[in-house]
């Protein structure tokens, strides 16, 4: 179910653009969400291996557990922000490779998904935490969340926003992903 989520909600706002605004918009905006996700995948992809062992660590020592946790979301963030600096300064070179036009909508979109992709990089931290709970009943209901908050904002301003509003909607239901994380993070203690 939680597939299927994630399924939906990843392609829902491209389904969308693609059938209501230009090619060459659509296009442009997802190159660089396709960036930013296989960013996001490989800067991710340490900590999934390692759930088993954050499961023993948690049933020996909660509180070494909790120092891990605690080392590791700020890890996680620092080095994203870092990754987001980077890329902002040689946003320029990325256009060219891509062959994108380099305009103020496209550095904005650029931008609201790059900061998206930190922000991404929490709710990966809670998703760990929520996991070595052995049960997954939280992050369906925090994906199930956002897919909703998705939905409502497609509705009220992807049409009036165009690319960019698909952005701002990635952007916004990824904070509202966040806040329902925690609250369930914060539930778990």
């Amino acid at each position: 179910t939680i597939s299927l989520l994630s399924y939906v909600k990843n392609h829902l706002p491209l389904l969308i653009i693609g059938k209501e605004f230009e090619l060459e918009d659509v296009s442009v905006f997802s190159i660089i969400k396709k960036f930013f996700k296989m960013l996001h995948t490989l800067s991710g992809s340490f900590l999934q291996p390692l759930l088993s062992k954050f499961i023993e660590i948690k049933d020996n020592n909660i509180n070494n557990y909790k120092s891990l946790m605690n080392k590791l979301f700020y890890l996680t963030f620092f080095l994203r922000c870092f990754i987001y600096i980077i890329l902002l300064f040689l946003s320029n070179y990325f256009f060219f490779l891509y062959k994108i036009e380099l305009s103020s909508i496209n550095n904005l979109i650029f931008s609201i998904l790059g900061f998206e992709f930190i922000i991404a990089g929490i709710m990966i931290q809670y998703g760990s935490i929520l996991n070595t709970n052995k049960s997954t009943k939280y992050l369906l209901y925090t994906s199930l969340a956002r897919f909703l908050m998705e939905l409502f904002l497609i509705y009220s301003i992807l049409y009036t926003y165009g690319i960019l509003g698909a952005a701002l909607i990635l952007l916004l239901s990824r904070f509202f992903e966040i806040f329902v994380g925690f609250y369930f993070v914060n539930k778990e203690k």
